[in-house]
């Protein structure tokens, strides 16, 4: 495994635990769940809850000569398709005639980014849970709890003989249930088809409006902001400048991360015939938010935080 050796005993000589074995074995397992994700073949349906809203999708992943590809298919609502290799993602929306295509910023269930190693040490504390059963496989579970009020904590449940990811929640301060990922059928191990790993669509996308935010992340940061209070550890992972052919409006998009939890902030011109904004928190589905006005932009931040840390966002952005 890359990295592992000197990776895991830098780990677990800055964990906050007495003895230096249990954390130890802890980031080996983390090690192993990040290194099955992307090496290891594997196909499966699994379910996404957050809140009252879930949904099913299926899942194709190989690896094969150094290249990652991956196919995700929503089977619930709307057709929707992702399919990535490596770390560029296009994602097909059939019923709006839509193609995006933009780079990986951040891989879905049951992958976690290698990112998330430097930030578990640093944020979280880490334990190793009991033994537990997913999909008919035994799975060894992992304890995350945040050292600050900013995160939300993680549990894992890793397959014992790959370390596969077979599930996944995010609890809040109370350690109520945010959102949770869970296979509830996998095969490990199996030959994939090329053919699983292309999108059904791919031949009608002619006439369909392509989005590249490839193109616009190049040149998506606004020097005019100042981002002061952004919680410790979370850094700028993106940012892209979105349009909307239906009103010929600009968006700017940034995304902050700490390699296991992501802040989305979207600043919009406000508009003149809204001069009356409705600041504070808010629910948009499943997500919440925090929106307010600064200057002449309507700022709304959005993430797998708790909701002080969207308000800390809010409030230290400022006009350089």
């Amino acid at each position: 495994m890359r990295r592992t050796g000197a990776l895991i005993a830098t780990l677990a000589a800055v964990a906050l635990s007495a003895r230096a074995e249990p954390p130890a074995e802890a980031f080996v397992w983390l090690d192993r769940i990040m290194s099955a994700a992307q090496k290891l073949n594997y196909s499966g349906t699994f379910t996404y809850q957050r809140g009252s809203h879930s949904e099913t999708s299926r899942i194709v992943h190989s690896f094969d000569g150094g290249r990652e590809r991956e196919k995700l298919e929503v089977l619930d609502g709307s057709p929707r398709e992702v399919v990535r290799v490596d770390d560029e993602i296009k994602c097909y929306l059939p019923a709006e005639k839509i193609l995006i295509v933009q780079r990986q910023a951040r891989r879905a269930f049951p992958a976690l980014p290698r990112e998330a190693m430097d930030a578990m040490a640093r944020f979280y504390r880490v334990r190793l849970g009991v033994v537990d059963r997913v999909a008919g496989r035994e799975a060894q579970i992992l304890i995350v709890d945040p050292r600050d009020s900013l995160r939300y904590g993680y549990r894992f449940w890793a397959e014992r003989a790959s370390g596969l990811l077979l599930k996944s929640r995010t609890l809040d301060e109370r350690g109520n249930v945010v959102e949770q990922f869970a296979f509830t059928q996998v095969q490990l191990g199996v030959p994939i088809d090329r053919t699983a790993l292309s999108s059904r669509f791919s031949d009608q996308t002619a006439q369909w409006q392509v989005i590249n935010t490839r193109a616009e992340e190049q040149n998506g940061v606004d020097a005019r902001w100042n981002f002061s209070a952004v919680p410790p550890g979370f850094t700028r992972s993106a940012g892209m400048k979105l349009r909307f052919r239906d009103n010929n409006s600009e968006t700017m998009h940034y995304v902050f991360s700490d390699g296991m939890a992501a802040i989305s902030v979207f600043l919009d011109r406000a508009s003149e015939r809204e001069p009356r904004l409705r600041e504070g928190f808010y629910k948009a589905g499943p997500l919440q938010g925090y929106r307010k006005r600064v200057d002449d932009q309507i700022v709304t931040v959005v993430g797998e935080v708790p909701r002080r840390a969207l308000k800390q966002v809010a409030d230290g952005l400022t006009v350089r």
